[in-house]
């Protein structure tokens, strides 16, 4: 089983990878990701400028964005979409092809048989993009057609295995999340649940539930003023979109979904005096009459040793979970990455840790994403 995870240090985020047993969690090996490099103008070192690990699929591909030089007109580094394939003795890195004149792209989403999607800004603006995994070649998936419904495609944040795509968009110039059939070419707009007036889509699993995050205002959603915003899930056609419950009373975020519906994100925990919003890693089930519980994960793991569940990122279809949490050593609180395997009912907590190593000299873990059956891909 493969994890694509974001190491950060001071300087700048770097894409890495783990492997790790299928059967326990344990960790067998690790290690960053290729990315470009420049010379140092100061000492002419190699120096790697920074990458993104966005996804990856159950082959072990990984797809995100690498930072290149010249810089960009901005001063601020140009950033490609990529694509890591797992070649057996290590990765290699594929810098995936552009629309013309494109000055950024990124990769976010990646299924079973490769097929690849993202965002990318031209002179014609933020565009959703497809990449065809039996050519590579990069498709805008804006047409005369869309523009017709009033729609401008922006960003395609995830691929099944049956070619639906999810993603935000511009319907009639209001932001809302749609669900695209790349054969069949139809889009359907996520349905807005009152009092939202717009919404996301963030992944889709294999029966086709989009989950995603829906709100009512621009302002932040945690504070003395709060907007509205919440986690949603919703199949095509179907009713409207089902909130998801928050785990503090308050707001919430989806990040993924697997196959059985179970979904994870966090719970922002509402306080003014915050420059940003705490979270609490939540998972999302129905219990036995179909009802959709919040689940803290805290509350789920270990006391010992004593991390702090910060968001929940993604869950495969085995219910292994990958998680942010935060550790006070040394004085200091340290991000790392974990993996939760379930335990087992007869367990006394509901699943064990696993803690994915730190690369390198590199101090801190940030983002997981499960690579085995990642986005539910099975």
């Amino acid at each position: 089983y493969a994890v694509a995870i974001e190491a950060v240090d001071d300087i700048h985020i770097s894409a890495a990878f783990a492997e790790v047993d299928q059967d326990t969690g344990n960790v067998l090996s690790y290690g960053f990701l290729p990315e470009p490099t420049y010379l140092d103008p100061g000492d002419g070192s190699l120096i790697d400028i920074g990458s993104s690990a966005l996804d990856v699929n159950t082959s072990g591909q990984i797809v995100g964005t690498v930072q290149n030089f010249p810089l960009g007109v901005d001063n601020s580094s140009v950033y490609k979409a990529t694509l890591w394939n797992d070649d057996g003795n290590g990765y290699s890195r594929v810098q995936l092809p552009e629309l013309t004149g494109a000055s950024y792209s990124s990769a976010k989403g990646i299924n079973t048989q490769g097929d690849i999607v993202g965002t990318t800004t031209t002179s014609a603006g933020t565009r959703a993009i497809y990449w065809d995994a039996a050519t590579m070649s990069v498709t805008d998936l804006n047409s005369p057609a869309t523009e017709a419904l009033g729609w401008e495609l922006q960003w395609a944040n995830d691929i099944n295995d049956n070619g639906q795509i999810v993603g935000r968009g511009l319907l009639d110039k209001v932001d809302r999340g749609f669900l695209y059939d790349i054969t069949t070419q139809e889009i359907t707009a996520i349905p807005l649940v009152d009092p939202t007036v717009g919404n996301m889509g963030i992944q889709i699993n294999a029966n086709g539930r989009v989950v995603g995050d829906a709100w009512n205002g621009e302002d932040y959603p945690y504070g003395e003023d709060a907007d509205i915003y919440t986690a949603y899930s919703w199949v095509s056609p179907g009713l409207d979109p089902e909130l998801y419950p928050s785990a503090t009373g308050n707001t919430a975020s989806v990040f993924g979904i697997n196959d059985s519906d179970a979904a994870v994100g966090l719970s922002i925990v509402p306080d003014a005096s915050l420059p940003l919003p705490e979270g609490v890693a939540t998972l999302w089930e129905s219990d036995a009459d179909g009802i959709i519980q919040a689940i803290d994960l805290q509350n789920e793991i270990p006391s010992k040793p004593n991390y702090t569940l910060k968001n929940a990122i993604d869950i495969n279809n085995d219910g292994w979970i990958t998680a942010q949490a935060s550790k006070f050593r040394k004085g200091n609180y340290t991000r790392h990455t974990l993996l939760l395997v379930p335990n087992g009912e007869a367990a006394s907590a509901a699943f064990a840790m696993s803690v994915i190593p730190e690369p390198s000299s590199l101090g801190l873990l940030a983002v997981g994403v499960l690579g085995f059956t990642l986005r539910t891909r099975r």
